[in-house]
């Protein structure tokens, strides 16, 4: 293949994958949890104080619940993108955060192509849909980018001894500070670097070779240096704990989705088992010993995407330098007509991409008046109704929490529940789940939080039972909601 072919090929394989990406992750802003990252970073740059304990949940705030804000350097961006750019920042949001980390999760694959351009491509596109499909206006973007950056500057610190490795410590103090969360997967990816490249051995396949004393030792201090810099955060030590008590945290993954096992009967499960499979079925095939810290990294999160769904993206980021090293070359030559499977593969290719190009313009140009879409997910409708009796002590749907925050916190009316899961699932959850799936106890568990109004889906079997009782009273209902008051309560 001349090297213009070659040149021509690489580009559309990866304009095609972009533009795939890309395509999937212009929408508008629909997700529960981005409205109360908005309300949260209004609130810091106004009181000029981040929180440490509950402002959004009545429950929380009479309490005095403790709450650590692990997201909320980007809760303060979102905050500003929202007020400077009027929401149209939120367009160009999650592709342009996509694109980053493609560029540095595919970024030492132009060879492999050139050796291998069709299963190149198919890894791509599996690689790309993964990781898009997890794409949205949420902190956890941040996370990807930084641990894309991560699994880049390890793999190359290891293979050539760059400098760039003393860039971590900077990465973590900004990853523990804009989404905390997810930060000590950087210390997990430096520790199984150094343990895999301690000793020498070999089994069958499986290999490992001792570093350098010194690469060792750099990585040791990169480690500490690491730890040490993501202390520079609001809540100290306290960050680094948070991570394992929220993966060990039973209620949340018992009753929020995205925390449990991904369902392989949906299309979201089905694209991680084939990115799964793809490279497993890599590893197998190849003819290349295998290195144990290539093995160890895609064994460990592969385990945590088969735990939790929303670890999935992570799983194809660490794999992609497997892959690129791992992936066995197709002999094309002896298939008839190869000349011209290459030319109508190249020819669909300029196609796809013409296509992806002008459904991207025209999905920008479709929501640049209205970037942010509440109707879609929330009844929009209620919001004056619930304003006119003004609750104190209100039971609201759990993903609905975000938006009502956002809607009714500056006018003094707060939620009982919202997708900050991990402030109330050691406190109010498992309650919270019992009275709406009205579990024995469920009217004592009424009584004990007193709640003066009721604002739940329709489809809550709670609101059937509600609806004929003396005790409450309906005030609205839409094709989505309803809403009762507490007979003789002192709302307005």
């Amino acid at each position: 293949m001349s090297k213009v072919k070659e040149n021509f090929l690489y580009i559309l394989v990866i304009s095609f994958a972009i533009l795939i990406g890309i395509t999937l992750t212009i929408y508008q802003v629909v997700d529960y949890d981005f409205w109360w990252h908005v309300k949260t970073g209004e609130y810091i740059l106004n009181i000029k104080q981040i929180p440490y304990t509950d402002i959004f949940s009545w429950y929380g705030i009479q309490n005095n619940l403790n709450w650590i804000a692990h997201e909320w350097l980007s809760d303060v961006i979102f905050a500003l993108l929202n007020n400077i750019t009027y929401s149209k920042a939120f367009i160009f949001f999650p592709p342009l955060m996509f694109m980053l980390v493609f560029f540095f999760s595919l970024k030492d694959f132009r060879e492999k192509i050139k050796e291998s351009p069709y299963i190149c491509l198919i890894w791509i596109i599996i690689y790309t849909i993964t990781v898009a499909c997890f794409s949205s206006h949420r902190p956890m973007m941040f996370s990807l980018l930084f641990f894309s950056l991560t699994i880049y500057i390890v793999n190359k610190h290891l293979n050539s001894d760059t400098k760039i490795i003393w860039f971590l410590p900077f990465i973590s103090t900004l990853w523990v500070n804009l989404h905390g969360g997810s930060s000590s997967l950087l210390f997990v990816v430096i520790i199984m670097s150094i343990i895999c490249n301690l000793f020498n051995f070999k089994y069958a396949k499986i290999i490992s070779q001792k570093t350098e004393k010194k690469k060792i030792t750099t990585l040791l201090s990169v480690l500490i240096a690491s730890i040490l810099s993501s202390l520079i955060n609001p809540y100290t030590y306290k960050i680094l704990l948070y991570p394992a008590s929220n993966m060990l945290d039973t209620t949340m993954i018992e009753n929020i989705t995205e925390w449990q096992s991904p369902n392989f009967h949906n299309p979201l499960g089905i694209i991680i088992f084939i990115c799964l499979v793809f490279v497993f079925c890599c590893l197998i095939i190849t003819k290349k010993d295998i290195k144990i810290f290539d093995l160890l990294t895609i064994v460990a999160f592969a385990y945590l995407s088969l735990k939790s769904a929303r670890l999935a993206p992570y799983f194809a980021i660490a794999a992609n330098p497997v892959v690129i090293k791992y992936i066995e070359p197709l002999d094309l030559s002896k298939i008839k007509f190869i000349k011209y499977i290459k030319n109508i593969t190249n020819n669909i290719l300029v196609i796809m991409i013409t296509s992806l190009l002008f459904i991207s313009v025209f999905n920008i140009a479709q929501i640049w008046s209205k970037p942010l879409n509440p109707e879609k997910n929330f009844p929009v409708d209620a919001i004056p109704v619930i304003e006119k009796y003004a609750p104190k002590k209100m039971l609201n749907e759990y993903d609905w929490g975000g938006f009502l925050i956002w809607e009714l916190h500056d006018k003094g009316i707060n939620v009982f529940i919202d997708g900050r899961a991990d402030i109330f699932s050691k406190v109010t959850m498992k309650d919270y789940v019992n009275i709406l799936k009205m579990k024995e106890n469920y009217e004592e568990l009424v009584e004990k939080y007193d709640f003066d109004a009721i604002f739940l889906s329709k489809n809550q079997p709670l609101t059937k039972v509600v609806a004929f009782s003396k005790d409450w009273k309906k005030v609205y209902e839409d094709n989505l909601s309803i809403f009762f008051v507490k007979e003789g309560e002192g709302v307005k």
